[in-house]
């Protein structure tokens, strides 16, 4: 019997910290008699260890292929390990991230290879400790598609496996012009276009609490990245015939406007809060009163007052 490939895609960019034990965690997945894995290892132009690393394991390990580009992003990255891989079935695994053991055995036992996409859930590990992440999901591929676009579950293409077909045939790529929420918007594409889609209530994905990427630093100007890819998001439901409730979107719109208000309130800058009302008004026309109702915690209510007042401060006192 002809065994299926599996393709495991490895962006990698300055990870050297926590890169070791994703391979590991790769090469050391538990066997399935009928499966193959090969892992592609796109090194983004890292300037820190990982490309030695990574050619350490590439020699050592057979099914391990590793790639070195000059650094264009993750999604260049992705893309370009796609087209390097030959596997059937498609998985990515961020390069300080790991897989369970036993995720192949599960994927296997779920019959992946009758699905266009198979999600499943995740743990966070924090300096060694892993917790469940609860996670809003559905079996039903409609349902699915109401959390996601209302940002109620993970919008990241990890925690899946994908047919290669569904991606090649609907011509799926990241968008490299967009840096956040580029995710968000393939992962939305791929489960419109699934015609058999379900999710392994299984926490299969490691996710890294990377403390040095979430350490909050300053921002020189505006990215309305995660404004365009929910636009294009829209864009993409109306062509294919898929009803979005004005009550998921204006949801999702209040979740991208607070992201991008937070920024401007911690930055202390007028001409960065200047230019923060500037994109949101051009990508998101929301009211203050549907961005407090559509906010699901208080804090993030009272955040949009708290918005609203230094409006007046800034524009009138402020002189940064």
């Amino acid at each position: 019997m002809m065994k299926k490939k599996i393709s495991i895609i490895v962006p990698v960019f300055n990870c050297a910290q926590y890169l070791k034990a994703c391979l590991d965690s790769l090469i050391n997945l538990q066997a399935v008699n009928e499966l193959e894995v090969e892992i592609v290892v796109v090194d983004d132009g890292s300037t820190d260890n990982s490309p030695q690393i990574c050619d350490n394991y590439a020699q050592k390990y057979g099914n391990v292929f590793v790639f070195h580009t000059t650094n264009q992003g993750v999604s260049c990255a992705r893309n370009y390990g796609l087209n390097k891989s030959h596997g059937d079935w498609i998985m990515y695994v961020d390069g300080d991230d790991v897989l369970r053991s036993d995720s192949l055995i599960v994927l296997a036992k779920n019959k992946f290879w009758e699905y266009d996409v198979l999600r499943f859930g995740l743990n966070e590990v924090c300096f060694g400790n892993v917790q469940p992440f609860e996670i809003n999901f559905s079996h039903n591929r409609k349902d699915y598609l109401r959390l996601l676009v209302s940002r109620r579950t993970v919008l990241c293409v990890w925690g899946g496996i994908y047919k290669r077909s569904l991606i090649e045939d609907n011509h799926i790529t990241f968008d490299a012009s967009i840096r956040i929420g580029e995710d968000w918007l393939v992962l939305f594409k791929l489960v419109v276009s699934a015609s058999a889609f379900s999710y392994v209530n299984e926490n299969l994905y490691g996710y890294t609490v990377n403390q040095q990427s979430v350490t909050r630093k300053k921002i020189d100007f505006v990215r309305p990245d995660g404004l365009i890819a929910f636009n294009r998001i829209l864009e993409y439901a109306a062509d294919n015939q898929i009803f979005i409730s004005s009550n998921d979107i204006a949801r999702a719109q209040s979740s991208l406007r607070r992201n991008m208000m937070k920024e401007a309130i911690l930055n202390k800058s007028k001409k960065i809060y200047i230019e923060t009302d500037e994109q949101l008004k051009k990508y998101v026309p929301q009211s203050l009163f549907k961005d407090i109702v559509y906010a699901e915690r208080i804090k993030h209510k009272l955040g949009f007052l708290f918005y609203s007042i230094l409006d007046c401060w800034y524009r009138l006192f402020a002189c940064k």
